[in-house]
């Protein structure tokens, strides 16, 4: 995990901030921006991916394991989400999506991510 880490840490903080605000009635959870669903063809979950993605052309960051192909990507980030899932033997799979900020939480996104296996490879 790249900077997933101080990432959350700042964006806790961020939003921590944010309900300081006059009249605002924020919470102190910290949303996921981007909530990733990882499948194949048939509909089965795929929990062993490499899921990254960008934000604003940014630089690449992994997304957090979630289990049973539940994949979690930035938390309390806003921007243009560009989301990879990439395993052997299949085809990379690639959504986009935005992530508006919601005052005192990002509107969080749901993306779903399908895995076609890949034929062989010729030498």
């Amino acid at each position: 995990m790249r900077h997933s880490t101080s990432l959350f840490a700042i964006a806790v903080i961020a939003a921590l901030a944010a309900c300081d605000a006059p009249g605002t009635n924020c919470t102190l959870e910290a949303v996921t921006s981007v909530n990733v669903e990882v499948k194949d063809v048939g509909g089965a979950a795929i929990d062993d991916a490499e899921v990254v993605y960008t934000v604003d052309d940014g630089d690449e960051e992994d997304c957090d394991n979630r289990g049973e192909g539940r994949y979690a990507c930035g938390v309390e980030v806003a921007g243009d989400f560009v989301v990879t899932a990439i395993k052997a033997g299949f085809a990379d799979a690639e959504r986009g999506v935005t992530v508006e900020d919601g005052g005192c939480h990002v509107a969080g996104e749901n993306v779903e991510l399908i895995l076609v296996e890949s034929g062989p490879t010729l030498p």
